[in-house]
């Protein structure tokens, strides 16, 4: 057996090194996509979480049963609902906070996913573009993923 020529390895390198800066480039138009994704999400969470939502959510608004004969706080509902004695109807107690808070903390995630992964993709689309031998590794571990997604049938 004989071993490839120098030309023949550096002409195999420079493949390798353009497969990997292309695929950090695409990677990285991935991520910005992915990034907008977030935002655009984090703005519907935000608005969800800012705008007053109605009682009529959080309520089954069926009407009150007695459970003696007294009026008012004496009338009983199910599933620890209230009687709302102005309206006579049954009234979940107040739980729009905790969902405002919870989508509150939906846009905080979605913000900094999507900062984190355009960050990461960006340092490594640099690391690429500046180091031919990560270039090379990055070029192949990209075919290599390219390979297995194949025979897997992804």
């Amino acid at each position: 057996m004989g071993s490839i020529s120098s030309k023949t390895a550096t002409k195999v390198g420079n493949f390798q090194a353009g497969v990997g800066t292309a695929s950090a480039d695409i990677n990285l138009v991935g991520a910005y996509i992915f990034g907008g994704i977030m935002f655009i999400l984090a703005i519907v969470f935000a608005v969800i979480a800012l705008v007053p939502s109605s009682d009529s959510e959080f309520s089954t608004n069926i009407p009150c049963s007695e459970k003696s004969g007294l009026p008012g706080p004496f009338k009983s509902c199910p599933n620890g609902e209230t009687c709302d004695p102005n309206e006579g109807k049954c009234k979940k107690p107040e739980t729009p906070k905790k969902r405002h808070l919870m989508f509150l903390i939906g846009t905080v995630i979605a913000i900094l996913v999507g900062i984190a992964i355009i960050w990461l993709s960006r340092v490594t689309s640099r690391a690429v573009h500046s180091n031919r031998a990560f270039a090379e590794t990055y070029g192949t571990l990209a075919e290599a993923n390219l390979i297995s997604n194949a025979f897997r049938g992804h």
